[in-house]
């Protein structure tokens, strides 16, 4: 019970960094466990993906969108999911790549 104790009294004052310099996709969010569902069937759908900045940009960059396969299985291994990959012909992307101009944190949208 001691061990138990201190395990969860030690937690309490965890001290986090804050992330600088990151890019990720805007629509993944940040918390855990959220997700966007889109239901595929025979109609087309569509939905933008935007990558965003922790910071704002000081100059504008591009940034390339890839579809990568291989990345999801690395993904399910380490966290333990059964994420299944779409087929690169079940989707397309209107580009392959966005930027992000200076003084904003959010690129031009890409339509999936």
């Amino acid at each position: 019970m001691l061990l138990g104790a201190m395990a969860l009294s030690s937690c309490e004052d965890a001290k986090y960094d804050t992330l600088t310099n990151q890019a990720y996709i805007l629509q993944t969010n940040t918390e855990a466990n959220s997700s966007q569902k889109l239901t595929i069937g025979n109609d087309p759908i569509v939905t933008s993906i935007n990558v965003r900045l922790s910071d704002k940009a000081l100059e504008s960059s591009s940034y390339r969108i890839v579809y990568d396969a291989a990345a999801l299985e690395k993904y399910n291994l380490k966290n333990e999911t059964s994420y299944t990959a779409l087929p690169e012909s079940a989707f397309s992307l209107s580009s392959a790549e966005t930027t992000i101009e200076a003084g904003t944190s959010v690129s031009s949208s890409i339509a999936l």
